[in-house]
């Protein structure tokens, strides 16, 4: 992950514990499937990449139980504060954290039973290289599970700020290229890049995130905090800004249901692969 990326990350982080429970809940189907297709079982020694606020690491280690554990880590010294709290008030005492970014990985305990990753793959700098370094953590036949966005045109509670926030300032659209949320929407070059790595039994499937506002007003509000858009668009007058937000509020009210809510379902990406066996003949 770049400098810049991790500044954003410490930046946006307490907008990330603010808005915690409507992106847990949104996650939750997609997360118990990434855990389920990377085999995460009882006693199982697991690390979560990327950990952010810590759901996705409590998640794990309620299903690893007692006799499990969890090495939760990020890139962001901010977003593993919050995580820990998180964890703390999950009463749960089998995890443990660690600043660490993939594109450096320096792990000293190389027999993972499992790796996790929801959201943060997209940000490497060196997508095989960074796998092939998360799989070096793993035991023979341990398992990768990772989480990304799929197309952007498919994550509407994205990609419907972005598109009229750049309309309204006369800006160039958002970027959704490498190194993006949307950096790794081709589920084939997906699974390519795992290859690539050196891992096996490859698998992926879409899977749905729902995302549930009570109005208009609130799903702006959350992207305004939780996104680095404000900082993309800092350079514009603030009159206009407000104006551009004011346009998204509008926008967003057109797909309101009757009783002013607003549900985003956006489709997310789920794979898994395994560190190969070694086999002797």
């Amino acid at each position: 992950m770049t400098e810049n990326n991790k500044r954003d990350w410490n930046s946006t982080a307490a907008g990330w514990k603010k808005w915690h429970p409507i992106s847990e809940r949104a996650a939750r189907t997609a997360t118990e499937t990434m855990l389920q297709m990377a085999g995460v079982s009882e006693g199982d020694r697991v690390v979560d990449f990327a950990t952010g606020l810590g759901d996705t690491a409590a998640a794990c280690a309620k299903k690893v139980g007692p006799s499990g554990h969890v090495l939760a880590t990020d890139a962001a010294p901010a977003m593993l504060e919050f995580a820990t709290e998180y964890i703390s008030s999950q009463n749960l005492t089998n995890v443990n954290f660690q600043v660490a970014n993939f594109d450096e990985l320096k792990l000293e305990m190389k027999n993972f039973d499992a790796g996790l990753c929801r959201w943060g793959l997209m940000f490497a700098k060196d997508l095989v290289a960074s796998l092939a370094a998360i799989r070096g953590v793993l035991r023979p036949g341990g398992s990768f599970g990772a989480i990304v966005w799929g197309p952007p045109e498919r994550a509407e509670v994205h990609s419907l700020t972005n598109r009229v926030l750049m309309q309204s300032l006369g800006l160039p659209p958002v970027n959704t290229g490498k190194g993006t949320p949307f950096g790794l929407c081709d589920r084939e070059a997906l699974e390519r890049s795992f290859g690539a790595a050196g891992f096996t039994n490859i698998e992926s499937q879409a899977v749905s995130v729902v995302y549930d506002f009570s109005s208009a007003e609130e799903y702006v509000q959350y992207r305004r905090e939780r996104s680095s858009l404000e900082k993309q668009i800092a350079h514009c007058p603030e009159e206009a800004r407000e104006r551009a937000w004011a346009d998204v509020v509008s926008e967003a009210r057109k797909c309101a249901r009757p009783d002013r809510s607003l549900r985003f379902v956006n489709e997310t990406i789920v794979i898994t692969g395994q560190n190969a066996v070694q086999q002797y003949f």
